[in-house]
Parts: structure tokens; C-alpha cells; sequence
């Protein structure tokens, strides 16, 4: 059963379609990866080097507990 609104043309139908704009047709689309400004290049020397020492600190800790457990130190 059709639609009496409905057109009984496929190329018609598919005029529709492509004319259907990204909003009308409940498309959202992402930039390309490419045009994102990564969240680093944001930051001023002073904040990008915070970074880097809490990044230091916690590579040295995770190197730390895993030779902990290696050793099999597990004093509480």
C-alpha cells in the first residue's frame, strides 16, 4: 500500500534523497582527523612542561611497583 502523497517514480524518490541537505537528513558528519588542532600545541611552555614532569613522575612509579612486585615485595 502507497502513501497517496507518496510518488510512484523511483528517480523521483531519489531526486528527494539527494537533495536532502545534512541537517534535513539527520546526518552528522566529524572533521577530518587532520583539521584538529591537538590539545598539546594549546598549551603555553610553562603548563606543557607540568605535563611533562607529572608524566615523568608517574612513568618512574609504575616502573617502580612493577619491580615491587617482581621482587615480591608486598609489605602492607
Amino acid at each position: 500500500m502507497r502513501n497517496s502523497d507518496g510518488s510512484t517514480d523511483n528517480d523521483t524518490d531519489r531526486e528527494r534523497l539527494e537533495d536532502l541537505g545534512e541537517n534535513d537528513a539527520g546526518v552528522e558528519r566529524e572533521e577530518p582527523v587532520d583539521d584538529k588542532v591537538p590539545f598539546i600545541d594549546t598549551l603555553d611552555a610553562e603548563t606543557r612542561a607540568e605535563i611533562d614532569k607529572v608524566l615523568e613522575l608517574s612513568t618512574a612509579l609504575a616502573q617502580n611497583v612493577i619491580a615491587a612486585l617482581n621482587r615480591g615485595d608486598t609489605q602492607r
